[in-house]
């Protein structure tokens, strides 16, 4: 199981790797959706794809993945590309219509159902573990 966020540089590049035989295999992609993402589709809004800026002489030590957490850390952030939400979900659809994939997974709203958010936060599932 692969998956990426939604705000990940190369997220458009992952969205659509299926559709070339053999690039990818014997693996099931999903992209993880975030809330703000799908406000921003709803609005019709931009949407940034942003990296932590990895100059910064913390990053080996304080990144772990969790882009809300550094963000509040007060650690920059380098965006790469800004498109419409709307221009992003819909090559979503096209390449699950195409290919079959990728899945999304809402895992910001796993993360607000589940009782374990405080401890210890889902940042991925198991193959077809995405149905929520």
């Amino acid at each position: 199981m692969l998956m990426m966020n939604d705000w990940h540089p190369d997220v458009l590049e992952f969205i659509t790797v299926k559709q070339n035989m053999g690039l990818i295999t014997n693996a099931n992609l999903s992209v993880c959706i975030s809330n703000d993402f799908m406000k921003a589709v709803k609005e019709d809004l931009e949407w940034e794809f942003k990296f932590p800026d990895t100059t910064d002489p913390e990053y080996d030590e304080i990144w772990d993945g969790n882009m809300e957490k550094w963000v509040e850390l007060g650690k920059p952030v380098r965006v790469y590309k800004t498109i419409r939400a709307r221009d992003m979900w819909h090559t979503i659809i096209e390449s699950a219509w195409k290919s079959a994939e990728p899945g999304v997974v809402f895992m910001e709203y796993y993360n607000q159902m589940s009782n374990s958010w405080y401890f210890n936060p889902i940042i991925c599932t198991n193959p077809c573990g995405k149905v929520a």
